[in-house]
């Protein structure tokens, strides 16, 4: 970890055959050009020799402690990185700050919130500590940049954004492939009383997987389907055209399925379902796609456009 960097035996052995300053840019190399003064003294430079080279403009201060190495044309994770050093070994991106570098929401702020352990840590000038007991499944590495976890830095955000911008992160998550249900709701059991996780938990209700939609089930919608609009009896998970269908009007070439998250929420799912429909299309038959949710809380709406489709 950057804010850990040690010196081992291999390493002793390079700082006592090369001057101190290769050291330190090699070191400065792997933290996007940013080093600290605990880093430098370990690479063998005193205090007086470090305060010479910010003098002359080798070394270019960003917080008490920490410096940028011959430039400061710094990249955002350069300072992103910069604000974690200041503040000590284990402190670790958090809130708005984590959710900026996970990609989730972004920060156009000029301040980074940075969590420290229990009571230590002080005001820095653009920096905000916050004072987090973090469980070890909470802090990760993103990018060489110590931060929380999505799942806990959603917990935190949501004790501290509008409603919306949370859905706006969440869904986010889930575009980029990074939201894991699973983390948040052991997140959510293991902080049920924290602020932010009343939030967290109705914003998560809207992406919780939908519930499967079994033959049966589909069984009794055809049935109802038919009751309430009199229509032609459907065939329930029938073989048509090459492929078993959820609900299938063959007179009429018509063929409605039903997509739910757990099976069709997958890249492979989606172009597999649409090669599928381009199939039927291509033989004659319209094919209607309805989720499980939209069976579930709009049943009368999902009826009428079936009953529209049958009579087109």
């Amino acid at each position: 970890m950057a804010g850990d960097w040690r010196i081992a035996s291999p390493q002793a052995k390079l700082i006592a055959t090369r001057a101190p300053d290769a050291v330190i840019a090699r070191v400065a190399a792997a933290q996007f050009g940013v080093i600290t003064r605990a880093q430098m003294r370990t690479a063998g430079l005193a205090n007086a020799s470090i305060a010479a080279r910010a003098a002359d403009g080798r070394l270019h201060r960003l917080h008490r402690g920490v410096y940028a190495v011959a430039h400061t044309a710094l990249t955002p994770n350069a300072r992103r990185l910069a604000a974690v050093l200041a503040c000590g070994d284990g402190a670790r991106l958090c809130f708005r700050s984590a959710a900026d570098l996970w990609g989730v929401l972004g920060d156009g702020r000029r301040v980074f919130d940075v969590s420290v352990a229990g009571s230590r840590g002080r005001a820095l000038p653009g920096i905000r500590v916050h004072r987090l007991a973090l469980d070890p499944v909470d802090v990760t590495e993103l990018h060489g940049i110590p931060v929380t976890s999505l799942a806990r830095t959603y917990l935190d955000l949501a004790a501290t954004v509008r409603p919306a911008l949370l859905t706006s992160a969440l869904e986010r998550g889930e575009e980029l492939r990074l939201f894991d249900l699973r983390a948040v709701d052991d997140v959510l059991a293991r902080h049920e009383r924290r602020p932010g996780a009343r939030a967290l938990a109705a914003a998560v209700a809207a992406l919780r997987p939908e519930t499967e939609f079994t033959r049966s089930r589909l069984e009794r919608f055809a049935v109802a389907l038919v009751k309430r609009h009199g229509l032609p009896h459907p065939a329930v998970n029938a073989w048509v055209h090459g492929g078993e269908r959820d609900l299938a009007w063959p007179d009429q070439r018509v063929v409605v399925e039903v997509d739910t998250y757990t099976h069709h929420g997958s890249q492979i799912a989606f172009h597999r379902d649409r090669a599928r429909d381009a199939d039927l299309t291509a033989a004659g038959y319209r094919v209607v796609r309805f989720t499980g949710r939209q069976l579930e809380d709009e049943p009368a709406r999902c009826a009428e456009i079936v009953k529209a489709v049958l009579a087109a």
